[in-house]
């Protein structure tokens, strides 16, 4: 494994990290008596975009016709005191017209879940090597493996034939101490490599956050957990650290059997040291409030998050960002399903040497998704993006409508 994943400065090639999420399935759950489940995803798609790479320059402005072809397995092994999922993916985009945009991409998402009469551990994972148009834009849709992630890195800016290679790991684990009271301990793992990198808008980095804390059940459905987190931010090609430490609060609170929410509460003290490309030094206060809600009903499904959290970033450093987002999803009969979801940020740097990224987008997304098999499907759908940088007097916009063909095996029978 050293050997296989040795690199200078953690590389995050696909070949190490697509072995180091197959051993963490291994580890997590055992062979024996565990129930293994495999589910298939393949898909075609066509798309015409407006403003693929969301040029601010009319002139530059182009209509871009675009084909794709995905393909998935969600591979799961379960077991009474275990949960693993993994979800291994390719996508190809091919531009007829546009040869500079063909690009082939993965990514691999992965959750598990193991517990012990009184310990609990969970962690989730995601990688991505991503052409940097598509990596750039902020997803308005959740992931439906792993939970909304608690960082944006996207800077926004795209450039035509260069890649992003991003690794994000949650890990969790909670030893109950009584029946109502239970410590324990959380991290934030995250890197990212721009292929190329620069040093304003793609600049590679390492970001650890690590978190002790204690956690109360007040009811049956209501916990409330304090602690406190240091994080370190470390751009890797020059000079560049931010240290912070605070505390923080997270409430979570499951109302019913299809709705539950969480508050999470957090403040920090931040310290910055550049030495390249030019001197800077600061000191900062920052605070995050982000209330996150899911609602599961028989026909419909709702889950949104909203607040300001602060997050790493390819634009040099620590960022505030304020999100709105939500995605609702209502099954209009048992083949035919509409789904909606939106999208609103407003980056600005905790610090003032990297402002020249601050910026507004917006992401509002259409879907209609017809079943006319078990496992075949046919969906239409429409797509609006909308950025604008605060330094730049023009703002630039994309309309995209797509039509996917694709196959989904039958889901785990639980």
């Amino acid at each position: 494994m050293s050997s296989l994943c040795h690199r200078p400065h953690w590389s995050i090639h696909s070949r190490c990290w697509l072995t180091l999420a197959t051993g963490a399935l291994l580890i997590a759950d055992p062979v024996l008596a565990a129930e293994v489940y495999v589910q298939p995803l393949a898909s075609v798609e066509a798309q015409t975009s407006s403003n693929v790479q969301l040029d601010t320059d009319p002139t530059q402005v182009e209509q871009v016709d675009g084909y794709f072809a995905d393909a998935a397995m969600v591979i799961g092994v379960a077991t009474p005191e275990s949960d693993t999922t993994v979800r291994p993916r390719l996508r190809y985009r091919y531009y007829p017209d546009r040869s500079d945009l063909d690009k082939l991409e993965a990514f691999l998402d992965l959750t598990t879940r193991h517990d012990t009469q009184r310990g609990h551990f969970t962690m989730f994972g995601r990688y991505e090597h991503r052409d940097e148009v598509q990596a750039e834009r902020s997803a308005a849709e959740f992931n439906d493996i792993t939970p909304p992630s608690p960082t944006t890195p996207e800077s926004g800016h795209a450039r035509v034939g260069a890649t992003r290679d991003l690794v994000l790991l949650l890990p969790t684990y909670l030893y109950d101490v009584t029946q109502r009271v239970g410590i324990g301990a959380s991290a934030t793992l995250q890197a990212a490599d721009y292929s190329p990198d620069d040093p304003s808008s793609h600049v590679d980095f390492r970001y650890y956050e690590g978190k002790g804390f204690a956690r109360w059940s007040l009811t049956q459905r209501s916990d409330v957990s304090v602690g406190g987190f240091g994080s370190k931010y470390s751009a890797t090609n020059y000079d560049s650290d931010t240290t912070s430490y605070g505390i923080s609060t997270d409430i979570e609170t499951n109302w019913s059997q299809i709705l539950d929410s969480a508050l999470r509460l957090s403040y920090q003290h931040s310290d910055i040291q550049r030495t390249e490309p030019t001197v800077f030094e600061d000191s900062t206060n920052g605070w995050s409030a982000i209330l996150e809600t899911t609602y599961k009903g028989q026909l419909s499904r709702l889950q949104t998050s909203l607040g300001r959290s602060i997050t790493p970033s390819g634009g040099g450093g620590l960022y505030n960002s304020d999100n709105v987002r939500m995605q609702y999803e209502y099954d209009l009969t048992e083949r035919l399903e509409f789904t909606t979801a939106a999208r609103y940020l407003h980056n600005h740097a905790l610090s003032k040497d990297i402002g020249n990224n601050d910026r507004e987008y917006t992401r509002a997304e259409l879907g209609l998704k017809w079943k006319f098999a078990p496992t075949w499907y046919l969906e239409a759908g429409y797509e609006y993006t909308w950025q604008k940088y605060k330094l730049d007097p023009s703002s630039a916009e994309d309309n995209s409508f797509a039509i996917r063909f694709g196959y989904e095996g039958l889901p785990r029978q639980r």
